[in-house]
């Protein structure tokens, strides 16, 4: 099942059509779906798929699926692609850590941002290239200490087949912390790589 959420900027709701389309990682159109909505500021709609025969996403073979979601009205058309895996995750207390069915001993370690010189304004290949990096290291995890993933960084984990741990640093429910984390985990929840 998918929630997809809709931002739009309207004085008066307005009939639309909300479109989603699913591809495989080879491009080819598995699922499809229209409704019809009523566009208002936000719109909230709950799609559901059947993807026969899924081509799980992992660290070896990082399967990235990709949805087109067009939002039609009176006020135009606008569409937006969004990247995503299929995957299944557990932690067991006695065994470890699973993914895909298959045991997977995590490794790897914290990357601060800091970037040394560069700051935290550089490219999107600094963040690739760290994640390239590690995996010719061996490691097949990152924690982002002790603050959000830069988006680069989790769309490199994702192409890259590399694991996740999101954290947020902010501790004090006085200072927001419910709504910071809330916020990181709808920006984020898209991503396969994140397990944590």
């Amino acid at each position: 099942e998918a929630d997809i959420e809709t931002a739009f900027s309207g004085t008066s709701p307005m009939p639309g059509e909300l479109h989603v389309e699913i591809f495989t990682p080879q491009g080819e159109a598995v699922a499809a779906e229209t409704k019809q909505i009523s566009v208002t500021d936000v719109v909230n709609t709950r799609f559901s798929f059947a993807i026969p025969s899924p081509q799980l996403w992992d660290v070896d073979a990082p399967q990235l699926y990709r949805a087109v979601i067009t939002l039609a009205s009176a006020a135009g058309k606008e569409s937006q692609e969004l990247s995503f895996g299929i995957r299944y995750f557990e932690f067991t207390p006695d065994k470890g850590f699973f993914l895909n069915g298959r045991h997977l001993q995590l490794r790897g370690g914290n990357l601060h941002h800091d970037f040394g010189g560069l700051g935290t304004a550089l490219p999107d290949r600094a963040h690739e290239k760290n994640v390239e990096v590690l995996k010719e290291m061996g490691a097949n995890m990152i924690r982002s200490s002790h603050n959000p993933a830069a988006p680069a960084l989790m769309e490199a984990c994702d192409r890259l087949g590399m694991l996740l741990w999101a954290e947020t640093r902010n501790l004090h429910p006085e200072k927001g912390a419910e709504k910071d984390l809330t916020a990181l985990i709808r920006r984020d929840r898209n991503h396969p790589s994140i397990i944590l």
